[in-house]
């Protein structure tokens, strides 16, 4: 079978390049990461995050090893579930404080989704490509989680659900997986072959946490190691070709759904309740997608803005449905 080429995606203006030498990094072989060499228990986790090197997990997006170092020593720990939101204080950081678009990009209206943490990395600014010391970033890979299957053709089959559940019976796509602590909504489902990559600094800690069961998690990442191969082999036989036989260079829609190589600046709440748009996580990328075209709109020199225009495309843009 052909393999699908490779098809660069340009990432956001705010976006930032995976920090060379996080696991999820695809040039990063397993045997590169740091060994592992103590197992301490949950209970004794710094509330501060460590040294990249301590903090590194052997698992990676872009390989079929989802194996767990023993241990835990991440902020938010694989597994978890979360809400995220675009992090706009972070973009407007770019532009002075006094600025109009400063104003615009700071207030832009975001959401908060839904999300399991798959990866978690933690390190500090200066490893960040343009050398800027953001202090401790936390960069998380998350899948999705939604009211639907994937609707992508590509990628509809690939999920699993979430207890509580209507239909509590074992499906084709496995039990409903299990969280520690109830998880606060019914028929959700968990997306094993779509989502996005976060730069954490702002973490909005709770007491009330949701997070897999360890047998749980250890489920969704098999699931996960089969998925993307069979994602990859579906997209294959998919993909259009030309009167040569050889694939066009075309984008799939689906593409925008995959974890992508760079991260993007987050703030998370560990209380999932606290997500209002937890239906689909589709808006997420239509949001990046939109904050990026301001951002680059104000970061054109002899582009002159007219709030009135673009602000009246963002009061449209928000204009949907938010789950009360």
């Amino acid at each position: 079978m052909k393999k699908v080429p490779h098809l660069e995606i340009s990432p956001p203006s705010f976006a930032r390049p995976v920090t060379p030498g996080c696991p999820t990094d695809s040039g990063v072989e397993i045997n590169q990461l740091a060994p592992w060499a103590t197992q301490p228990s949950h209970d004794s986790i710094p509330p501060a995050p460590r040294s990249a090197n301590a903090l590194s997990r052997t698992s990676s997006l872009n390989s079929t090893n989802f194996n767990a170092p023993p241990g835990a020593q991440w902020r938010i720990p694989p597994g978890s579930y979360i809400a995220f939101g675009l992090d706009t204080l972070t973009v407007a950081a770019q532009f002075p404080e006094d600025s109009e678009a400063y104003e615009v990009i700071s207030t832009f209206p975001t959401g908060k989704y839904v999300g399991c943490v798959v990866t978690s990395y933690t390190h500090t600014g200066q490893e960040w490509s343009d050398g800027c010391d953001d202090g401790p970033i936390e960069e998380l890979a998350v899948h999705f989680v939604g009211a639907t299957p994937p609707q992508e053709d590509e990628m509809a089959d690939f999920w699993m659900p979430i207890s509580p559940a209507s239909d509590n019976e074992t499906t084709t796509r496995g039990a409903p997986l299990k969280t520690k602590t109830l998880f606060p909504w019914k028929d959700k489902f968990q997306w094993t072959t779509a989502g996005t990559r976060l730069a954490v600094k702002t973490v909005h800690e709770s007491s009330l946490k949701f997070i897999l069961e360890d047998e749980e998690f250890g489920r969704l990442e098999e699931q996960m190691t089969h998925d993307y191969p069979a994602l990859a082999d579906t997209a294959s036989e998919r993909m259009p070709v030309d009167d040569d036989g050889e694939f066009e260079n075309v984008r799939p829609s689906f593409e925008r759904l995959k974890v992508p190589m760079y991260a993007l600046p987050a703030v998370v709440w560990r209380d999932v309740r606290e997500a209002n748009r937890r239906d689909d996580p589709t808006k997420f990328l239509d949001e990046v997608e939109e904050l990026n075209r301001l951002v680059c709109q104000y970061s054109t020199p002899e582009f002159e803005y007219t709030m009135s225009d673009d602000m009246t495309l963002v009061d449209d843009y928000m204009d949907t449905d938010v789950d009360e």
